[in-house]
């Protein structure tokens, strides 16, 4: 995976208009290479079905601190985070930063994905009939969209990805934008096709 880096690094620069680092991890980090502060999460976590993902996470976030040229303890960062932005899936995780913007997110789904059924969870009437012509791809496409866009607004508690709309729901790559309470924040996204999935990044510019 990490031959991708430099290839989704360039697309990304031109689709969204900003500098994005990107870090793919395969294998958990090294456990003697954690923090204090790692460990304790670490320790947290045994047992638990979370803890591969999340060795998996801080390797991807440690190679992306340590290209950045900054101290790759992950301990202080937390999500959501105007800097970096992490996802799992499957036996994946990437990590992903850029300067000078509002927010980032970044989603990754190597599986089917929602159902026919969840629809109406994440998209919008508009969105559901771009669906109903391209098919469950377009879907599997839009939930890692509404994903990405909800991880890059810093202030996401306060929505639902219904609330986040795609300017064009046939494209990969456009504008996107949340309204809420009379207040509108507007968004990019690049999506692209990867290991029978997508990964999708989100900026608020």
């Amino acid at each position: 995976m990490l031959s991708l880096e430099p290839l989704l690094e360039n697309e990304l620069g031109n689709a969204l208009g900003v500098s994005v680092t990107v870090s793919m991890a395969d294998a958990p980090v090294d456990p003697s290479s954690l923090s204090a502060g790692e460990r304790a999460l670490r320790k947290a976590l045994e047992r638990s079905p979370k803890l591969d993902p999340w060795m998996r996470g801080r390797r991807a976030l440690k190679r992306l601190l340590g290209r950045l040229g900054e101290s790759e303890d992950t301990a202080s960062i937390a999500f959501p985070n105007r800097r970096f932005s992490l996802t799992h899936s499957g036996d994946a995780a990437v990590a992903v930063a850029a300067p000078s913007v509002r927010g980032i997110g970044v989603d990754l789904e190597l599986g089917r994905g929602p159902g026919a059924a969840a629809e109406r969870l994440f998209l919008s009437e508009r969105e559901r009939r771009v669906v109903a012509e391209l098919g469950p791809r377009a879907r599997l496409r839009l939930w890692t969209v509404k994903e990405a866009l909800y991880k890059a607004n810093l202030r996401n508690a306060e929505t639902w990805f219904t609330h986040y709309l795609v300017d064009d729901p046939r494209q990969e790559e456009g504008a996107a934008f949340v309204e809420r309470d009379g207040a509108r924040l507007e968004m990019r996204y690049a999506s692209f096709a990867l290991r029978g999935g997508y990964l999708t990044v989100a900026v608020c510019p």
